[in-house]
Formats: structure tokens, sequence, C-alpha cells
């Protein structure tokens, strides 16, 4: 699979590690294990990875489209959520987590209440907004520190 520098994220074995294969977040820089050392299945979920991270763009693009239709689209992003994903990501013991967790039900809550006011993105919950939007103004370098300190704690 070749690489594409539009993409989030960018595949590679860590034969260091046992020879599976990781994810690099081009963003954070941050790497992750795919828990994985067949090639098929390591790019299977690169692929729905950067597929889920252009997913608010496409929606802007598709609500765009479908405008004066009476058709809406809502991307939900709803940032840390308690639910069995968090364990299986080795992600409950970051600080991110910790502070930010919302429930499954208040994220659900928040994007039916999006989806309803026709909004394009939801995401719920103010910290997660804030971090969001704080992203697209800060610089590269610190928002590679602030993840990597929301981050601590995590083994991956």
């Amino acid at each position: 699979m070749g690489y594409d520098m539009n993409d989030r994220y960018r595949l590679f074995q860590n034969f260091a590690r046992g020879g599976g294969f990781y994810l690099q977040d081009n963003v954070t820089l941050k790497q992750e294990s795919l828990r994985t050392k067949d090639r098929a299945t390591a790019e299977r979920l690169l692929a729905a990875r950067n597929k889920a991270a252009r997913q608010p763009a496409i929606n802007r693009a598709i609500a765009e489209e479908l405008a004066g239709t009476g058709v809406t689209v809502t991307a939900l992003c709803p940032g840390p959520t308690a639910t069995n994903f968090a364990e299986a990501a080795s992600a409950r013991t970051s600080r991110l987590f910790k502070k930010t967790a919302m429930s499954a039900q208040k994220v659900a809550r928040g994007g039916h209440r999006a989806f309803r006011q026709g909004r394009v993105v939801a995401i719920p919950g103010l910290s997660n907004a804030l971090l969001a939007f704080s992203v697209r103004l800060a610089p590269r370098v610190l928002v590679r520190k602030v993840t990597k300190r929301l981050n601590a704690g995590r083994h991956v």
C-alpha cells in the first residue's frame, strides 16, 4: 500500500518489537500498535483509520451538495468515550481519557441533538470541542507536546 502525504496515519512494521505493525499519526507523531503481524490486516486497519480521519471533511462536502434538499448529514466526532474501546486501545490510563471521557449515553444524546439541529459536525462536550478547535489555531509543535502530555501514562 502506498503512502499518501494527505493521509493522517502511516503504517510501519517494528521489527525491534517482534515484527508487529504500528500506525503513526502524522500530526501528533504518536505511534499505536495494531496488534497484528499480518500485512493485509494492518493495511485494512490503516485504510479505515485514514478514512475516519477524513470523515468530517467528507461530511461537509456532502452536506454542501445536499443543501436545500431536506437531507442532512452529521458527522459525530465524540472524542474520548467511556466504552470497551478505551480498554482495547490501552487508553484508559491516559490523562486525556481520565479527564475528558464522556459516557456513551451523553455522546449519543449530543450527536442526536446535533443531527436534529441540522449540524454537519457534532463534537459533544465542551472540553472535546475546545480541544478540537484549538488544534486549528495552535502551532504543530505545541499540538504534539500537549498530545504527548495528555497521552502520558498510556503504554502501547
